[in-house]
């Protein structure tokens, strides 16, 4: 009786340090994985903000849900962003179900109207 436990508990240990044994290699993997693309530190290619054909367009989305006490001031500085406005959209995508969506609406009618390419994207369920 004492020597099958004896086996068991030989056995048992075997298998956790077969387990331990192949969970090293997985981690050793990833450090070689990890060390050889550490030398390969590609950097994106910048693109000159002086030339306006380099420049990329930009789309900013603010998706907004009853944001009564946020809309105005969010939309006041999201149209002071610096970016040459030719090459930049903004959509605010509503799913509001209070009366912000007026307030919303007319705001961005007026920014609009002032040149900025802004959109006001409605669903009437979410």
């Amino acid at each position: 009786m004492g020597l099958t436990i004896s086996y068991l508990i030989i056995a048992i240990y075997s298998v956790a340090l077969l387990l331990i044994f192949f969970y090293s290699l997985a981690q050793l993997n990833l450090l070689v994985n990890y060390l050889g693309n550490k030398r390969q530190n590609q950097v994106a290619p910048k693109f000159n903000l002086l030339d306006p054909k380099e420049i990329p367009f930009v789309t900013i989305q603010l998706p907004v849900y009853n944001e009564e006490y946020v809309m105005e001031r969010l939309l006041d500085n999201i149209a002071k962003i610096e970016y040459p406005k030719s090459k930049l959209e903004i959509q605010v995508l509503d799913d509001s179900t209070d009366d912000t969506v007026f307030d919303t609406a007319e705001k961005i009618k007026a920014l609009q109207e002032s040149g900025l390419d802004i959109q006001h994207i409605r669903r009437e369920n979410r």
